[in-house]
């Protein structure tokens, strides 16, 4: 990883890059480590090649994080179990056994978008690589806004549905990649409170994952090497980035992380396509994913965030050196004028400090 080193001029505190507060957003108690301020440094990704200044002393600026927890639901709530007939009918759910289709009884239910940003395949779209298909997966028949709360044996269901939908939409001819993530919060792009999430299945790979599926089959081609089993081994024996670690996952702030906290959820299995994922390695990610979202929420306060899956085209066999995997993007500033108009990033929390401050919170 190319890496460069810069002192901040006279040793004053650089200028903002962005004034602008997250809106709604009253100030928590968090605040952010000691650092040198008097040492930047520069990192590029891999894979993508952006560009992240890590700069600690922009941690003293004046700044007001996301507002904090959402304990409630909107009135007349059209995900909350029995105002089924608020909603488009259900595509998949998992159901007590005497409940009926678009009825009460459910745990996990899976419905079309009533907004969507892309249509299926039916003659109306003018462009065929804006069909496809935009649903939401409602994670919990009642009115609850945090994921954590859930808790694990709720969640175990929330991540077989996405693997059951993400099975049943690789046998559709039309759909060539499927993407699932989750806006908690105004901050990271959410517009209804009751806990859920969306998947978009389109007729065309991602840039973001057909640059990790090139890099990763270009880097097998040079060196015969598995690239992320490499870069899993070098993390471990860094360790500085590891935030947790089972049998089956590595949970890591990235060298280059692009946000405060991030984190990306690795399985130490070599599976491209996360709907082949065997319920025991499931039932794991269910709570690595619980303790990850935990430790972000006491270290961060309870900060919006967004996660994503990252996995290969359903038609892909082989794709040597890639492997299906989960990133936590928190939302503690926004993406401003930098960002926008470079391509680059700044994060002020070394990924090094983040992972510490995560491995040391003390979970229920």
């Amino acid at each position: 990883m190319t890496r460069r080193l810069f002192s901040a001029l006279n040793h004053h505190e650089p200028t903002c890059l962005d004034e602008t507060l997250m809106p709604n957003s009253p100030a928590t108690d968090f605040t952010f480590p000691e650092f040198d301020e008097t040492n930047f440094e520069l990192r590029y990704d891999a894979i993508h090649q952006w560009p992240v200044i890590f700069a600690p002393a922009r941690a003293k600026r004046p700044f007001e994080f996301n507002r904090g927890q959402l304990n409630s639901a909107e009135e007349n709530d059209p995900f909350a179990e029995g105002n089924e007939g608020l909603t488009p009918h259900e595509i998949l759910a998992i159901r007590h056994p005497d409940s009926t289709t678009d009825g009460p009884g459910w745990q996990v239910r899976i419905i079309p978008n009533k907004y969507p940003a892309i249509v299926p395949a039916d003659g109306t779209a003018s462009n065929a690589e804006t069909n496809g298909v935009h649903e939401v997966i409602i994670e919990c028949p009642q009115s609850e806004t945090s994921f954590t709360r859930l808790g694990l044996s709720q969640i175990k269901l929330v991540f077989q549905s996405y693997r059951n939908r993400l099975r049943d939409l690789a046998k559709n001819e039309q759909a060539l990649h499927a993407t699932i993530f989750k806006n908690h919060g105004p901050a990271a792009g959410a517009s209804m409170s009751h806990c859920h999430s969306q998947l978009m299945a389109t007729a065309y790979t991602p840039p973001h994952i057909q640059r990790e599926l090139s890099f990763t089959t270009e880097h097998f081609k040079k060196t015969n090497r598995d690239y992320f089993g490499e870069f899993l081994l070098n993390e471990q024996t860094f360790r500085k980035r590891i935030v947790a670690q089972s049998d089956d996952f590595l949970v890591i702030c990235p060298e280059a992380s692009r946000f405060c906290f991030e984190m990306h959820i690795y399985p130490r299995t070599k599976e491209i396509h996360f709907h082949q994922t065997k319920d025991k390695m499931l039932n794991s990610l269910a709570n690595e994913m619980l303790q990850s979202l935990k430790r972000l929420e006491k270290v961060a306060a309870h900060p919006d965030y967004n996660f994503v899956l990252h996995t290969a085209p359903f038609t892909n066999r082989q794709t040597p050196g890639f492997r299906w995997h989960w990133a936590i993007y928190p939302r503690l500033s926004g993406i401003a004028g930098w960002e926008l108009g470079t391509g680059g990033y700044v994060n002020p929390l070394f990924p090094e400090t983040a992972a510490k401050l995560l491995r040391e919170v003390e979970l229920d």
